[in-house]
């Protein structure tokens, strides 16, 4: 297979297992921590960032050395293409455009497996990595109560919002392993769809009690899942960028069984 690839997507393959060897370190925790700080607190607008990313890693306690790695992975999150057409890049995104690390707190009134398995069905929500069957083998600590998370990322572009999460798996050190196709492998295994599934329904309560003429077919653009390890300027979404935006009526529904712990097509669905 390797044989088959053009000349620039073998160098963007060495360029990862390059940075992958150079960046390798703590894969989970740490370095994810890290990470999530110095993307919190950078400008995207801004192509310098030296200086918080050297104080960024030493607090975290990470060599000074590293500096040059994340700096690359940096400019991959900036200025890699999230779209197809090659519209929205974060490096556009003001500072007033963006909230960093929203947190939401919300009543949960039901939060069981099944009922949430026959939802997804319905909706035929992710039924191409098996999610649906996932989740119904999964068990919930807590039924009722509250919904509490942060969001990485929200931003606005032209009068629509978009949430943006980071995640910072090693997923291999090929340009291919963050291929688009294999990140919605990655993402079930992961749970990710319905982590997202959560951030939508938290983003659209949020965008209801504050724009007066809300409408989320209007004004939610989707959601961006960022592997990092995989972002590339050159190749745009091709590589390391999960982008979807599910239906609003899916939104409404499991909006309506967070809250209720009932939705109206649960007696419809066998």
């Amino acid at each position: 297979m390797a044989g088959l690839r053009s000349g620039p997507e073998r160098e963007a393959a060495d360029r990862v297992r390059r940075r992958g060897r150079g960046f390798r370190f703590s894969p989970r925790g740490r370095a994810g921590t890290c990470l999530h700080d110095i993307l919190e607190h950078c400008s995207f607008t801004e192509s310098e960032h030296a200086e918080l990313i050297r104080e960024t890693l030493l607090r975290h306690g990470f060599e000074a050395e590293r500096e040059p790695v994340v700096a690359t992975m940096l400019a991959g999150v900036r200025n890699t293409a999230l779209d197809d057409e090659g519209r929205i890049r974060l490096r556009q995104i003001e500072r007033h455009q963006r909230l960093d690390e929203l947190e939401f707190y919300y009543p949960l009134a039901g939060l069981r497996a099944e009922m949430l398995r026959r939802l997804l069905d319905e909706f035929g929500f992710g039924t191409e990595w098996g999610l649906p069957e996932r989740i119904g083998r999964l068990e919930f600590a807590v039924r009722r109560g509250y919904m509490k998370g942060f969001i990485d990322l929200i931003f606005e572009q032209e009068g629509r919002y978009y949430l943006v999460d980071y995640k910072s798996n090693w997923l291999g050190a090929r340009l291919e392993d963050y291929a688009r196709e294999r990140l919605g492998i990655a993402m079930a295994e992961h749970g990710y769809h319905l982590q997202y599934l959560v951030y939508l329904v938290a983003l659209h309560r949020y965008l209801r009690t504050r724009l007066p003429d809300y409408r989320y077919e209007t004004h939610i653009g989707g959601v961006f899942y960022l592997f990092l390890r995989g972002l590339s300027p050159e190749h745009g979404p091709a590589y390391g960028v999960f982008a979807d935006r599910p239906p609003q009526a899916l939104i409404e529904a499991l909006d309506q069984y967070l809250a209720t712990g009932e939705w109206e097509g649960a007696f419809d669905v066998a």
